[in-house]
C-alpha cells in the first residue's frame, strides 16, 4: 500500500529523486527478504536524496527516516529517536493521516525497550484507529499484531491470544505468509509462558516449517531457537541440539 501510495505521487524531474524511489523499493524488498543490514544501506542513500528534493520528496523522506530508524535501533537510539521525531515532523506537516499512524507504529516499537509498556500501547491503539479510517487493512494488521505483541509483554496473554486469532484469517485470504510466520511464533512463545509447552511445539513446529519455505534467515534463526527451547524444556535434548546448533 505505502509503495503504491508513493509511486503515485507526482515525480518531479530530476535523477536524484528518480534514484531515491529505486533505492526506497530496493530497501523494502530486502526488509522482506530480512535482509536487514542491505535496508540499513539502501536507505541510507535514499534519505539525502529525498531530502534534496524539497517539498516534492517529503513524503518519500518520512518513510525512509521511519524504516531506517527500526534499523539504527539496536546501535543508536539517540539516532533511530531523532530519526523518528524528524519523520513525526514531517508527517503532520503533511497532515498525512497514513504517515501519522506508521509513525505512532515506529514510536511505539522504539519504546518497547525501555520495559513501559502503557505508552507503548496507546501509540499503536491510535496506530490501529488511524490505520483503519485509512482504510489500509494491511497496516491495521500489521499494528494490530504489534499490539498483541505489547499485551504478551504485559503479560495479559489471553488478549494478545485473541489479537493474534483474530488477525490469522486475515493472513491466510491475503496469502501473507510473513504475517502468518509472525502470529504461529506469538502464539508459541503465548503458549510457552504458559507452561503449555505440547501446544507451544506445535506452533513453532509449523513457524519452523514456514520460515523455512519463506527462506528468511531471520525467521528461521528465531522459529529454531524458539523450538529448541522448548523442546529443551520438555528433556527432547538431541533435538534441541540440532536446531541450537
Amino acid at each position: 500500500q505505502w509503495l503504491r501510495t508513493l509511486l503515485s505521487q507526482r515525480q518531479p524531474v530530476g535523477k536524484s529523486f528518480l534514484n531515491a524511489r529505486a533505492l526506497f523499493g530496493a530497501g523494502l524488498l530486502a526488509d522482506s527478504l530480512g535482509e536487514y543490514g542491505a535496508v540499513r544501506e539502501y536507505l541510507e542513500r535514499a534519505v539525502p536524496m529525498a531530502r534534496d528534493q524539497g517539498q516534492d520528496g517529503q513524503w518519500l523522506l518520512a518513510l525512509a527516516l521511519c524504516m531506517l530508524s527500526r534499523r539504527v535501533l539496536d546501535r543508536d537510539s539517540s539516532l533511530a529517536r531523532l530519526l523518528l521525531d524528524e519523520g513525526w515532523t514531517i508527517a503532520q506537516e503533511q497532515s498525512d493521516q497514513w504517515l501519522i499512524a506508521r509513525m505512532l507504529y515506529e514510536r511505539a516499537n522504539s519504546l518497547m525497550g525501555r520495559r513501559e509498556y502503557d505508552t507503548p500501547r496507546a501509540l499503536i491503539q491510535e496506530s490501529v484507529s488511524l490505520f483503519h479510517a485509512t482504510g489500509d487493512r494491511r497496516w491495521e494488521a500489521l499494528a494490530s499484531y504489534y499490539h498483541a505483541r505489547v499485551d504478551y509483554s504485559r503479560r495479559d496473554y489471553a488478549a494478545a491470544r485473541l489479537e493474534v486469532e483474530q488477525g490469522l484469517p486475515f493472513c491466510y485470504e491475503t496469502n501473507d505468509r510473513v504475517g502468518i510466520w509472525a502470529r504461529l511464533n506469538l502464539l508459541g512463545e503465548i503458549a510457552r509462558s504458559e507452561g503449555n509447552y505440547a501446544l507451544a511445539r506445535d506452533y513453532h513446529s509449523r513457524g519452523y516449517a514456514l520460515a523455512h519455505e519463506l527462506g528468511r534467515k531471520s525467521s528461521i534463526e528465531i522459529s529454531a531457537t524458539n523450538l529448541g527451547s522448548v523442546l529443551l524444556r520438555e528433556g527432547h535434548l538431541p533435538e534441541a541440539r540440532r536446531l541450537f546448533g
